[in-house]
C-alpha cells in the first residue's frame, strides 16, 4: 500500500512538473503581440467583443467571424477583453491556460484509456512541448482550437465513464461538451466517428443500440456541417480548389496527411503557410504523387494488421479520424494544403501510441537488466525531448508580430503574394512605406495569388504612395484596381481621397458618386461626400449624405460630428445636441464634442 501511494504521489509531481516545463517553455509567448492575420477581424477591430451586452452576444451567435462561426471562442475574448482590455499578454496568457488544461485532460483520457499512467504522461509530455502544436497557441486568433480541444476532450473522458459505468447522465454530459466543443470551432464534427473509435479500443458489439445513444452527436455534427459550408462560401473560403480535380484533390488528401506524419516525427522546416501547390499541366508536383502513393502503400499495410495490434489500431484511427475534415480537400477549404494548427487535436492519437510503446520499451526487464543500453535509450529520449523544447521556442519567436511572422514565412517559401502582402500592411502601419512598397510589388508580381486579390494589392501599392507624397504613382494604382475590379467602390473611394488632397472637388464628387454606386451603404464615402458638400455650401446636400452615412453605420462619429455641426449653426439646439451626445456616449473624451454641447 506505502509503494503504490508513493507511485501515485510521484506521478503526480511528474504530471505538475509537465505544466511547469511547459509554463516556463511558452513563457516568452505572453510577450508577443497582436498579429494582422485574422487578428484584426476576430480582435482588434471587433466592436462585438468590446463589452459583455445582448446586443453583441447576439452578434457574436449569429454571425461568422473570418468565415467561421466560432461564438464561444468570441466569448472568451469579450472575457479577456473586461479584464484587460486589449492587452495582448492577456489573450496569450488565456491561451496558455487552456493548453495546460488541454494536457491534463488528454493525461486523464489516456489514463481512463490504459490504465498506464507513465504512457499517459509521456503522451502528455509530447503534446505540451511538440513544436507543431506552437501555432495553436500563440497565435491568438487560433483560440478556438484550443477551445473545441478542451471540450472534446471532456466529452470522450465522460464517454469512456458511460461506457464503464453505464450511467446515461455521463453520455448526456457527453452531449453538452460536445454542443460547447460545436460552438467553439467546427472541427469538432468528427467526434461522432472518434466516438466509434473508442468502441472498437473497448470492444464493444456493435448494435442497434450503439448507433441509437450516438443519434444525437451525428444530428448535431451534420447540422454544424451545414452551417460551416454556408460560411465558408460566404467568406470565399471555398473556390481556391476549384481547378483540382476530384484525383487532385485524393492526390492533396493523401499528401497531406503523410506531411503531418512526417512532422510529427521530425517537425522541421515548420512553417504558418502551407500553399496549395500550382499544377504542372495537369499533374500535380512529383513529391505529391510521391506521398499519395506512400499513404496507399500505408494503408493496405494498415488494413492487413488492423487486428494484430489495437494500440497502433487506435492511435491511427483517432488520428485520421479527427483531422478527416482538414485534410481531406473533397470540400476545399482555404488557401493551403496543410496547417500545423490542425495537428492540434489529432496528434494526440500518436501521442498514444508514442507514450505506451516508450512505457513498454521501458519496462521491459532486458532494457532494465542492461544498464548500458537503458542510459543509451534515455539520453535519446531526453534529446528528443530537448529538441521538441527548442524547436517549440524558436517558433513562438517567429510569432513575436506580424513582421517577423510574415518574414519567416518569405524566407521559407519566397514568391507567395499573402505574406507579402500582409507584411506590407505591417510595416505601413509602423511607417515603413518604403518597405511596404517594396512588398507591395512583390505581391503584385507573385505567381501564388487569386485573379481577385490584384485590385487589393494595387489598392493598397497606391495608398502607400499617397503616404510618400508621389500622388500620380497613386493615383496610377487606384486606376489599375477599378480596371481589373471596376465595381470597387473602395478604390473609387481613395481616388475620392486622393483628389481631395489635390484640391480638384469635381473629381472628388464623381469618384464618391462611383463608390456609392457600387456600394450605396458604403458609410465613410457618404461621410466624405457630406464634407464635400459642406465645401460647396451646400448643407442640404450634405445632411442628407450624412444622415446615409448614419443610417449605414450608426457608430460613424464623423458623420455625426458634421451633421451636429450643420444642426448647430442652423440654430437646431435640439438636434445637435443629440448628435454630439452620442459621440460622447462612444467617445467620452471628445474634447470638441463636449465645446460644442455647451454651446
Amino acid at each position: 500500500m506505502h509503494s503504490i501511494f508513493i507511485m501515485k504521489r510521484s506521478n503526480n509531481y511528474l504530471l505538475y512538473s509537465i505544466f511547469i516545463i511547459t509554463f516556463f517553455a511558452y513563457l516568452p509567448s505572453l510577450f508577443c503581440d497582436f498579429t494582422n492575420w485574422d487578428d484584426g477581424v476576430n480582435l482588434t477591430q471587433n466592436i462585438f467583443i468590446s463589452e459583455i451586452s445582448i446586443q453583441n452576444l447576439k452578434a457574436i451567435f449569429t454571425q461568422s467571424f473570418a468565415g467561421m462561426y466560432v461564438p464561444l471562442t468570441m466569448l472568451s475574448y469579450s472575457i479577456d477583453n473586461l479584464i484587460g482590455g486589449l492587452d495582448p499578454l492577456i489573450f496569450h496568457l488565456s491561451n496558455l491556460i487552456l493548453h495546460l488544461l488541454n494536457i491534463f485532460l488528454l493525461y486523464k483520457f489516456i489514463f481512463k484509456l490504459t490504465d498506464k499512467k507513465n504512457a499517459a504522461l509521456i503522451a502528455a509530455l509530447l503534446f505540451a512541448l511538440h513544436p507543431m502544436n506552437t501555432e495553436s497557441i500563440v497565435w491568438i486568433s487560433t483560440r478556438s482550437t484550443l477551445l473545441f480541444t478542451l471540450f472534446y476532450f471532456l466529452c470522450i473522458n465522460y464517454y469512456i465513464d458511460f461506457i464503464k459505468q453505464k450511467k446515461q447522465k455521463y453520455l448526456l454530459y457527453g452531449v453538452l461538451f460536445f454542443i460547447l466543443s460545436l460552438f467553439s470551432k467546427s472541427q469538432a464534427m468528427t467526434l461522432p466517428l472518434t466516438l466509434f473509435v473508442i468502441d472498437f479500443w473497448f470492444r464493444r458489439k456493435i448494435n442497434r443500440n450503439i448507433f441509437l445513444e450516438k443519434t444525437p452527436f451525428f444530428i448535431l455534427s451534420i447540422l454544424f456541417g451545414f452551417l460551416t459550408i454556408i460560411f465558408r462560401e460566404e467568406a470565399g473560403h471555398i473556390n481556391p480548389a476549384a481547378i483540382f480535380t476530384i484525383f487532385d484533390r485524393i492526390i492533396l488528401s493523401a499528401y497531406s496527411i503523410g506531411i503531418y506524419i512526417l512532422k510529427f516525427i521530425a517537425p522541421l522546416d515548420l512553417n504558418a503557410f502551407y500553399p496549395i501547390p500550382e499544377k504542372n499541366g495537369i499533374l500535380l508536383p512529383a513529391e505529391y504523387i510521391f506521398f499519395a502513393v506512400l499513404a496507399i502503400i500505408a494503408l493496405i499495410v494498415f488494413i492487413k494488421f488492423i487486428k494484430k495490434n489495437r494500440i497502433i489500431c487506435f492511435g491511427v484511427l483517432f488520428f485520421l479520424v479527427s483531422i478527416s475534415v482538414v485534410a481531406l480537400k473533397i470540400i476545399p477549404f482555404g488557401h493551403q494544403v496543410i496547417a500545423e494548427r490542425y495537428a492540434y487535436l489529432s496528434y494526440s492519437g500518436l501521442f498514444i501510441i508514442a507514450g505506451f510503446y516508450s512505457d513498454k520499451l521501458f519496462s521491459q526487464q532486458e532494457i532494465l537488466k542492461r544498464i548500458l543500453f537503458r542510459n543509451i535509450l534515455s539520453v535519446i529520449v531526453i534529446l528528443y525531448i530537448v529538441f521538441l523544447g527548442v524547436q517549440t521556442f524558436l517558433r513562438i519567436d517567429v510569432w513575436k508580430n506580424s513582421e517577423s511572422l510574415y518574414s519567416d514565412i518569405i524566407l521559407k517559401k519566397p514568391g507567395i503574394a499573402l505574406p507579402y502582402y500582409n507584411r506590407a500592411l505591417a510595416r505601413a502601419e509602423a511607417g515603413n512605406y518604403s518597405g511596404a512598397e517594396k512588398d507591395l510589388t512583390m505581391a503584385i508580381h507573385s505567381k501564388h495569388y487569386l485573379t481577385d486579390d490584384v485590385p487589393k494589392f494595387y489598392l493598397n501599392r497606391g495608398n502607400v504612395f499617397k503616404k510618400l507624397g508621389k500622388y500620380e504613382r497613386a493615383l496610377s494604382d487606384y486606376i489599375k484596381a477599378t480596371n481589373l475590379n471596376p465595381s470597387y467602390s473602395e478604390a473609387f473611394y481613395n481616388i475620392g481621397n486622393l483628389k481631395m488632397t489635390t484640391n480638384d472637388i469635381l473629381g472628388a464628387k464623381v469618384a464618391y458618386e462611383k463608390a456609392l454606386r457600387f456600394n450605396p451603404d458604403f458609410s465613410i464615402a457618404n461621410t466624405q461626400l457630406g464634407i464635400l458638400y459642406i465645401k460647396n455650401n451646400d448643407t442640404i446636400q450634405a445632411i442628407s449624405c450624412f444622415n446615409k452615412a448614419i443610417k449605414s453605420d450608426s457608430l460613424n462619429t464623423d458623420a455625426l460630428f458634421n451633421r451636429g455641426v450643420i444642426y448647430l449653426f442652423r440654430k437646431d439646439y435640439f438636434a445637435a445636441l443629440q448628435d454630439f451626445s452620442r459621440i460622447l456616449s462612444l467617445d467620452p473624451g471628445d474634447a470638441q464634442s463636449w465645446y460644442n454641447s455647451g454651446l
